[in-house]
């Protein structure tokens, strides 16, 4: 027991003057200068070149079967009409729902409502006027939001990656001199694109679309305006001493 307890010592011992022996390592290696951490930014402003509208229709009736039939057979048509106004447009349903209407009782159920969206993306945007207003006479609009396409938002992510690398530059020669140094004595120690920021706030549309009316639906007017695009990447650089 005694062995055992003496060589347990030992080994802690050993395993000290290594840890000791490391940190003295570690700490002779240690590079010389000053260690500046940047964020490197770009931003800029880029015109809208897609439209995304939200068509929803919705029935009642006392009849349920007749309520879902109802919106079913306005789906159809909202999406006709859709396909003749703008061949070239996505279509997608986002949702069905049958839902009941109470009496004051909260318990006899008096009507039924069924309602059915439909999601309408576009880059046809001068045609998108026309095709709203068309489409209205059978189905309401809930909304309207402008932003880029996916072709559009990697080309533009491209060159922002391009602004951000230069504003990067320009930040490591501003820190260089302020330390009284040159760019040459400036080493890039870690880039990190991993977490790089791109927000996207797309401005808000000029105008919304109210509940379908009968009949013919006058024009609104749209203003795709234009959203604003940024990247950010973090950056560690040494500055020689």
């Amino acid at each position: 027991m005694k062995k055992v307890l003496e060589a347990a010592i030992l080994l802690s011992a050993l395993n000290l003057s290594g840890l000791t022996a490391a940190l003295a390592q570690t700490t002779t290696a240690a590079r010389p200068g000053t260690v500046v951490l940047l964020q490197a930014q770009a931003e800029t402003f880029v015109d809208n070149d897609e439209a995304r509208v939200s068509f929803f229709i919705q029935e009642q009736h006392a009849d349920r079967a007749e309520a879902a039939s109802q919106a079913n057979k306005k789906t159809r048509e909202t999406i006709e009409r859709i396909k003749q106004a703008d061949p070239g447009a996505e279509l997608r349903t986002t949702g069905y729902s049958t839902y009941p209407q109470y009496a004051n009782n909260g318990r006899t159920i008096t009507a039924w409502q069924v309602r059915q969206e439909v999601m309408m993306t576009t880059k046809n945007l001068s045609q998108l006027e026309k095709t709203v207003a068309r489409v209205q006479t059978v189905a309401a609009v809930s909304g309207v939001v402008f932003g880029l396409s996916r072709e559009a938002q990697r080309k533009l992510d491209a060159q922002l990656l391009d602004m951000a690398f230069v504003d990067f530059r320009s930040r490591m020669a501003v820190v260089a001199k302020a330390l009284g140094k040159t760019e040459k004595d400036v080493e890039i120690e870690e880039i990190n694109l991993a977490n790089a920021e791109r927000p996207f706030l797309p401005r808000p549309p000029a105008a919304m679309m109210a509940r379908a009316a009968a009949g013919e639906v006058a024009e609104s007017k749209f203003e795709p305006g234009d959203s604003r695009q940024s990247l950010s990447f973090t950056a560690r650089i040494r500055v020689k001493p």
